[in-house]
């Protein structure tokens, strides 16, 4: 493995998860990134800076730590779960062709202040996985129509 490029935006961050995007072009990176949660950089090998911030959400509601991002497989939506007070899962849409903004569109509570530290869509986009310390019922699927 070589390093081709690298992010330190801040001292005290810390990063929970990745996920790169069906086309490659993005990368999510989700945790405690100073003031935001969660950021988008866009991926070029060819360019410099290889890795370009371009969307980013800041949470202000619990904990506020985002521990699993997932893009859907048509690379339209981002899937968070983290520690939130309410909803503990969100659906965000994504499209740099309008706007390289993620605006939440969905989202879901496992129950009370449970933490969820990991969400998977299926393959075809329709259902999101959820995995959470919620007792009895730590995995948990939600149906997905945008």
């Amino acid at each position: 493995l070589n390093q081709i490029a690298s992010v330190n935006p801040n001292v005290n961050d810390f990063v929970e998860s990745v996920n790169w995007s069906p086309n490659g072009k993005y990368l999510a990176v989700s945790g405690k990134l100073n003031a935001d949660n969660i950021r988008v950089y866009s991926f070029d090998p060819a360019a410099s800076p290889i890795l370009n911030q371009i969307a980013f959400v800041s949470l202000d509601f619990g904990l506020g730590i985002i521990f699993s991002v997932n893009w859907s497989p048509d690379g339209k939506y981002l899937a968070v779960g983290g520690s939130l007070v309410g909803d503990s899962v969100r659906v965000y849409a994504f499209d740099p062709a309008a706007s390289p903004i993620l605006n939440q569109i969905a989202s879901a509570s496992t129950g009370g202040t449970t933490t969820t530290f990991s969400v998977n869509w299926s393959p075809d986009g329709k259902y999101l996985a959820v995995g959470s310390q919620l007792t009895g019922n730590n995995v948990q699927v939600y149906a997905f129509d945008p």
